[in-house]
């Protein structure tokens, strides 16, 4: 299997990782009480950089976690496999119970999924069905939605709406946004070199995303300012 690259995601997962996960997310975590593995879905997972490093981290700091990792290109799944099989064995509860693929210490992993969202959802009823309702704790997507048709964001939510813990769950966004209409002339310049490529990408308005993913039961919960003028969106589902 052959790596793929990403010095994005090398430059920023640790940020993302400082910023919103150790900051945010596992703020009022007690590694000592967790008596069930949280359930995390990465989609558009890309090369497999955030899933190696996240788990690494989780790990180190004995967090239960089980992660799956998604994207719709098969070269992505084989490169997320390699970065995951760099450091998780063949997990002891494979046998038994058939989510779980490898095993990092306190990571389980299932084995990464093909995924495509349109305006209707998940696209692929097979990945459907392997992702239980109401039973994630976050759902990642990082870098997705900019580089995609508007439908990706609109099935993001409709999914995230749908397999999101209530209450307690949270979709995780990380990208350029515009605000209020505005952004930076750098990210303006981004956007020109996306729409060359395909007309549909671009750089969303935040109240837009928002606007979307209150359709299906998620409500903003915090806005972080990010380098390289990213921002990362906490979005939690509602009760």
């Amino acid at each position: 299997m052959t790596k793929l690259e990403s010095p994005s995601a090398e430059r920023n997962r640790g940020p993302i990782w400082d910023l919103v996960v150790e900051a945010r997310l596992l703020k009022d975590v007690d590694a000592t009480t967790i008596s069930t593995p949280l359930n995390a879905l990465e989609v558009a997972a890309g090369s497999g950089v955030h899933t190696q490093f996240f788990a690494q981290q989780l790990a180190s700091r004995k967090i239960l976690v089980t992660w799956q990792s998604t994207d719709p290109e098969a070269s992505a799944l084989a490169s997320q496999e390699a970065y995951i099989e760099e450091i998780a064995g063949p997990s002891s509860k494979s046998d038994e119970d058939k989510t779980y693929w490898r095993t990092c210490e306190t990571v389980n992993f299932g084995k990464p999924l093909a995924l495509t969202l349109d305006e209707n959802g998940i696209r692929e009823t097979s990945t459907e069905s392997a992702i239980a309702d109401q039973s994630m704790d976050w759902i990642w997507t990082i870098n997705m939605i900019h580089i995609s048709p508007w439908a990706a964001t609109q099935g993001l939510m409709k999914m995230a709406g749908t397999k999101l813990k209530p209450k307690s769950g949270r979709l995780i966004l990380y990208g350029p946004y515009r605000v209020n209409g505005f952004t930076v002339e750098s990210n303006l310049k981004f956007e020109e070199w996306l729409k060359a490529k395909d007309s549909s990408y671009g750089v969303r308005n935040l109240e837009d995303v928002v606007a979307e993913a209150s359709k299906h039961g998620l409500e903003l919960e915090d806005t972080i300012e990010m380098p390289a003028n990213n921002l990362s969106v906490i979005l939690r589902k509602r009760g």
